[in-house]
C-alpha cells in the first residue's frame, strides 16, 4: 500500500513539472533564484561572457513576474552589471546578459533578484551600438532603433544621411562600423579611450580619419572586405553583398555589457539568382572582436559559399602574407599581422570560426573589375540555406595596446578564445 501511494506521488509531481516547463498551469511568481557558474578550465577567465535564458530559470524555477527587473549579485552581495535583452522583439525580455571572471576551475553561486525595474542601477557602459539619421541632411543626426535604407541611397553621398555612413557597434576596446549603403563594408575606429565615442564622432569638421584624442578610423577598406564584410562565391566567381532591393537596420541590445544589431538584406541579385541575408552582430565589453551570425537563402537550389576576409590593402612589406591555421580539430583562424593602419602604425586583424563552417582560404588579387573583392585574405564557409554561420572578427592596434607591435598577440587571443569556447562555462539551475 505503502510503495502504491509513493508511485502516485511520484507520478504527480512528473505530471506537475511537465504541466509547468509546458506552460499549462499557473504558477506564483518567485523573487530570486541562486545558479551555479564553474568555470571547467585550468585557466582564468577574464570577462566571460553569461547568457541565461529566462524560460529555462522559469522552467526550474517558476514564472518571473512581467514587472520586474534582474539584479546579479554574487553570494558576498556585490552587484554584477547585467542587461535584459528582448532578442526575439515581441516586448519581453528573452535573455538576461552580464560577465564574470572566474579563476581556474572555479565555482560560484550568482543570485538573481527579481526586483522593482526602476530599482536597478545605472551600470557604467562598456558596449554600445548606434545608428543615426539626418532626416533633413543637415548634420543633425538621430538615432533610430528601426531603419529601412531608401532605395535611392547612394554611396558617399553628400550631406550625410547618416552619421559616419551607417550603423556603429563598439565596446571599451574598440569600435566598428557598416557602410549602410551599396558598398556593405565593414570599418575599425581603433579607440584610445574606454568611453563610449560612436555618440560624438563624425558630427563636426574634424575627419574621423585624423587621429583624435579618442583614436580614429585606422582601416583603408577601399574595394575589399575591410574587417568582416560579406560576399559570397559561386562557380568560383566572388561576389560582395552589394546593391538590395531593401535593408533594414535593428537595434537589439544596447549595453550596458553587451550590444547586439540586425541588418537585414533582400534583393540581391548573383548571375540572376535572388538572394537574400541577415546578419546579427554582438559586440561584448572587454573583447577585442565581434561576433557576427549570419543566415543566406536564395530563390533557386544553388549552393553558395559564404564569404567574408580582412583588407590587406596595406601591408608593411609584400613577403608577408595571410597565416590560415587550425588551431584544433574544432577551430581554425585566418590572420593578417602585418597591416598598416591609416595612422602607420600596426593593425592586426583575425577571422575565428568553427571548422564546421570553414570550407577554405584564399586570397583575392590586387585588381579586378569594378564591383569585385579585390586585395582581401577570404575565409570560405560552407552555407546550408537558411542555417545560421557564424564567426568572430578580431583586431588590435599598436597604438591603443603596444603589444600588438611587439607580440602576436592576436594570435594568442584566438587560441585563448578558442579554449574559452571548447570549455564553456556550466551553469546550473
Amino acid at each position: 500500500m505503502k510503495s502504491s501511494v509513493n508511485f502516485t506521488k511520484i507520478v504527480h509531481r512528473i505530471l506537475f513539472l511537465w504541466l509547468l516547463a509546458f506552460g499549462c498551469i499557473a504558477v506564483k511568481g518567485i523573487d530570486r533564484v541562486t545558479i551555479t557558474l564553474k568555470n571547467p578550465y585550468d585557466h582564468s577567465r577574464v570577462d566571460e561572457s553569461i547568457v541565461i535564458k529566462k524560460i529555462l530559470i522559469e522552467n526550474a524555477y517558476g514564472k518571473i513576474p512581467d514587472d520586474k527587473g534582474v539584479l546579479v549579485e554574487t553570494s558576498a552581495g556585490d552587484v554584477i552589471a547585467s542587461q535584459m535583452d528582448d532578442i526575439n522583439n515581441d516586448g519581453n525580455w528573452d535573455e538576461l546578459a552580464f560577465l564574470i571572471s572566474l579563476a581556474p576551475n572555479q565555482e560560484i553561486k550568482i543570485n538573481l533578484k527579481f526586483i522593482d525595474r526602476n530599482n536597478i542601477p545605472a551600470y557604467q557602459q562598456r558596449a554600445h551600438a548606434r545608428l543615426a539619421v539626418s532626416r533633413e541632411l543637415n548634420n543633425h543626426f538621430v538615432p533610430v532603433e528601426e531603419e529601412e535604407r531608401p532605395a535611392d541611397h547612394r554611396p558617399q553621398s553628400l550631406p550625410m544621411l547618416y552619421q559616419f555612413e551607417g550603423p556603429g557597434w563598439e565596446n571599451d576596446k574598440i569600435a566598428f562600423r557598416s557602410y549602410f549603403d551599396s558598398r556593405n563594408g565593414k570599418d575599425i575606429f581603433g579607440k584610445l579611450t574606454r568611453a563610449m565615442i560612436l555618440d560624438s564622432i563624425g558630427l563636426s569638421d574634424r575627419s574621423y580619419h585624423e587621429l583624435d584624442h579618442w583614436g580614429m578610423d585606422i582601416l583603408k577598406v577601399g574595394n575589399s572586405l575591410g574587417a568582416g564584410a560579406l560576399g559570397v562565391r559561386y562557380n568560383n566567381v566572388f561576389y560582395r553583398l552589394g546593391q538590395t532591393s531593401r535593408a533594414h537596420y535593428r537595434l537589439v541590445a544596447d549595453g550596458p555589457v553587451r550590444a547586439i544589431i540586425e541588418l537585414n538584406y533582400s534583393g540581391w541579385i548573383v548571375d540572376d539568382d535572388t538572394l537574400s541575408l541577415w546578419e546579427q552582430i554582438t559586440i561584448w565589453g572587454g573583447k577585442n572582436y565581434y561576433i557576427s551570425s549570419v543566415k543566406l537563402s536564395s530563390k533557386s537550389s544553388r549552393k553558395y559559399d559564404l564569404v567574408t576576409g580582412l583588407s590587406m590593402v596595406h601591408l608593411t612589406d609584400e613577403k608577408y602574407k595571410p597565416e590560415f591555421r587550425q588551431i584544433n580539430e574544432d577551430f581554425s583562424y585566418l590572420a593578417v599581422n602585418d597591416g598598416l593602419s591609416e595612422n602607420n602604425d600596426l593593425l592586426s586583424m583575425g577571422v575565428l570560426l568553427s571548422n564546421k563552417y570553414l570550407k577554405g582560404w584564399t586570397q583575392l588579387p590586387d585588381t579586378g573589375a569594378f564591383g569585385q573583392i579585390v586585395k582581401t585574405a577570404c575565409a570560405l564557409m560552407k552555407n546550408d540555406t537558411d542555417n545560421l554561420v557564424e564567426y568572430r572578427i578580431i583586431a588590435g592596434w599598436e597604438r591603443a595596446d603596444i603589444r600588438f607591435k611587439t607580440e602576436k598577440l592576436l594570435n594568442n587571443l584566438m587560441i585563448e578564445e578558442t579554449k574559452n569556447l571548447c570549455n564553456p562555462i556550466i551553469i546550473t539551475y
